[in-house]
């Protein structure tokens, strides 16, 4: 039996809360279906392109962990 900290610290991290601030699968699909339909100046498509890029590893790692 580990001592009364280490109960204390294992509790702790089981029960920690997701960010606020993290997109569920769900949002992100949205977010990428908004975008698949819509049109994109030149002068943007890099930040298009970067923020999909980010958008779906993100995906891929909610997905991982189920």
């Amino acid at each position: 039996m580990g001592n009364f900290l280490d109960i204390i610290k294992t509790k702790s991290a089981a029960e920690t809360p997701k960010p606020i601030n993290q997109l569920t699968a769900t949002e992100i699909e949205f977010i990428l279906t908004l975008i698949k339909m819509s049109s994109f100046k030149g002068e943007y498509l890099d930040t298009v392109y970067s923020t999909v890029i980010k958008l779906q590893e993100q995906y891929t790692q909610l997905n991982d962990k189920k």
